[in-house]
């Protein structure tokens, strides 16, 4: 930010020679444009979770700003706020365009509570390997201070993503920042857990923090500070994770040995892999929550029915009472919430159910013919992909061709800027009215 002082608003007190000395300074006429500054920028808030489209939006109002389409700005905004209706949960793909010449789709996912991950999940396995990531996911679980680090807002945010998107069926209760802005870094003095994500210039303030894990995504390494513990599932639970991910990871590794191997086998898509990944840390759970339901009690004195659970002897029956990793899973404020949420016996069911229903036969038959681990990782995972990528009704799912506007490269390095004009609320007013007459007097 660069502050010019005018002459005129000199201090009357000061003596006339300092005066005179100061007014013959040189005045220098700042241009370069690599000191100037935006005074101004546009934010889009929602409640709702499609931050790949608000990317695109912002940057075909940006482009058509800095390029001088003609198009006004409120004309973009407008369109974006009034013609866009986001179709209930499995509904259909939706195709707008926001008023610059772009062709855009919105697809909402079939069971909203049922994380969207694209592919944030994969990358961070990429980012810090197999070991790293569980023991991260270990920390998150065990609601641990959790702190990742990285040059790259997007790397931060899609690795806050993904950690929660593997806590499913549970939901993070506790902090939750994917960008931490520098002057807030007195919240990671917080004495709750937390996830947070902090650009990699603050690495130097962090380093002195004595309870926080910190992951540092460009470099892939993991900090675990010495008076922090993280409690792990049982040994074969662990071993049977990190099996998973290997097999998943890299399916190579089967038939590596063999004296005469076979064509290494092609791996899935990074959008498959992430759900792959995925489908692994939620049996890992389903395994080790087993039977949770019968341990649930129902009490119906009460106006609304009371949920409580029977932790000591759901961890007698599995034999978990010396297991650090489960006993503070059922104390955490996450389980609480899962109870809360999926304990009531009427209500509607999703993937996480079926899986606590259909793994003790999926197991039996593994325990059989081993091959079919990966066969049912890969039918678990197809049910995720599905649900980020619907097709109610026998909608075509062929592949809409979106358009969406770019700058030329180095646009934002011109010296001489357009400056941002301020948007004139009752002109994105006069457009919404508009959009909502049209859509009343043509109703499809």
């Amino acid at each position: 930010m660069i502050a010019v002082r005018d002459s005129s608003n000199r201090c009357k007190n000061c003596p006339k020679d300092e005066e005179s000395l100061d007014s013959s300074r040189p005045v220098p006429n700042i241009t370069h444009h690599s000191i100037m500054y935006a005074p101004k920028c546009l934010v889009i808030v929602s409640r709702q979770d499609y931050i790949d489209t608000f990317r695109n939006c912002l940057g075909i109002i940006y482009t058509v700003w800095v390029e001088n389409l003609g198009v006004p700005l409120e004309t973009l905004v407008g369109n974006l706020l009034g013609c866009v209706l986001v179709p209930p949960p499995g509904g259909p793909q939706v195709r707008f365009s926001i008023g610059a010449g772009d062709r855009q789709a919105l697809q909402p996912p079939a069971a909203p509570p049922m994380p969207v991950t694209h592919n944030a999940v994969y990358m961070l396995l990429r980012l810090l390997g197999i070991h790293n990531s569980v023991t991260l996911w270990c920390a998150v679980m065990s609601e641990h201070k959790v702190l990742l680090v990285s040059l790259a807002a997007a790397r931060l945010s899609a690795a806050c993503r993904a950690l929660a998107a593997l806590m499913f069926p549970f939901r993070y209760a506790h902090v939750y920042i994917p960008l931490l802005p520098a002057g807030l870094a007195e919240v990671l003095a917080t004495p709750t857990p937390f996830l947070i994500g902090v650009h990699s210039s603050l690495k130097e303030e962090v380093s002195e923090l004595l309870d926080v894990i910190v992951a540092d995504l460009d470099v892939g390494s993991l900090h675990i500070p010495a008076g922090v513990n993280i409690p792990r599932p049982e040994g074969k639970l662990l071993s049977s994770l990190q099996d998973s991910l290997a097999l998943v990871l890299q399916p190579e590794l089967k038939s590596a040995d063999s004296a005469f191997a076979p064509p290494p086998p092609s791996s899935s898509p990074p959008h498959m892999l992430d759900k792959e990944i995925r489908a692994v840390f939620m049996r890992t759970l389903a395994k080790l929550l087993q039977g949770y339901r019968h341990c649930l009690t129902i009490i119906r004195i009460h106006p609304s029915p009371v949920l409580t659970f029977h932790k000591a002897g759901f961890l007698g029956a599995r034999g978990l009472s010396q297991c650090p990793f489960a006993v503070r899973l059922l104390d955490s404020m996450f389980f609480n919430g899962l109870v809360a949420e999926r304990g009531p016996p009427w209500r509607p069911t999703d993937i996480w159910d079926e899986l606590v229903q259909n793994l003790p036969e999926q197991l039996r038959l593994e325990s059989l013919n081993p091959e079919l681990e990966l066969q049912h990782l890969q039918d678990l995972a197809m049910q995720l992909h599905l649900n980020e990528n619907p097709n109610p009704q026998g909608v075509s799912t062929a592949t809409y061709s979106q358009r969406v506007l770019r700058p030329p490269e180095g646009a934002s390095a011109r010296i001489h800027q357009p400056p941002l004009p301020p948007l004139d609320a009752r002109r994105v007013r006069a457009v919404i009215d508009e959009l909502a007459a049209r859509n009343a007097a043509n109703p499809k």
